[in-house]
């Protein structure tokens, strides 16, 4: 009568073992109260002669709070090991976000060189334009001997700033 519905084969199994000698403990078993409410008790017995009959004595332990600390620190366990794994993709994430900015940094330094050489180029042609428009003032001028000398200082001037500009322009797209 103290055995739920569900577990009364068991018990009724592990109570003859019990007296037959083969078995000496039960763990967990459920048991039920007078109210309907089941808790779960250690069993040990062992058969005993008592007034020179055989009887089966045992004692019965309620184990149902044990039985509850065992749940909760399973349910511990289970969300220490999810938090571990939470930890661990966490920290993969970390490590992917320092392999993108360094990525990042190794695409922008050369991208940056680029930018720069291009504003450079860009400045530099623009001096050249300069030089072939006083080129072509030049050739006019050529007609007219009074406008020589000072063309001629001015071109002069224009070409060797050029001078300059078209070494660090072969140099930065490699023109022989």
């Amino acid at each position: 009568a103290l055995l739920p519905e569900e577990s009364r084969e068991r018990g009724q199994r592990e109570f003859m073992a019990q007296v037959k000698g083969d078995l000496a403990l039960s763990s967990d078993m459920p048991m039920m109260r007078a109210d309907g409410e089941v808790f779960y008790v250690d069993i040990s017995a062992a058969p005993s002669m008592i007034d020179g009959r055989e009887m089966l004595v045992g004692m019965f332990t309620d184990v149902t709070d044990r039985r509850e600390m065992t749940r909760r620190l399973e349910r511990a366990r289970e969300r220490s090991e999810q938090m571990e794994i939470e930890l661990r993709h966490a920290q993969k994430l970390e490590a992917v976000g320092q392999l993108a900015a360094g990525i990042a940094h190794e695409i922008n330094t050369p991208t940056q060189f680029v930018g720069d050489s291009v504003h450079f180029t860009r400045e530099a042609f623009g001096d050249l334009r300069g030089l072939l428009t006083r080129y072509r003032e030049a050739v006019d001028a050529l007609t007219d001997p009074e406008t020589h000398r000072p063309l001629l200082a001015g071109l002069t001037d224009a070409e060797e700033e050029e001078e300059e500009d078209d070494e660090d322009i072969r140099s930065l797209v490699s023109i022989p």
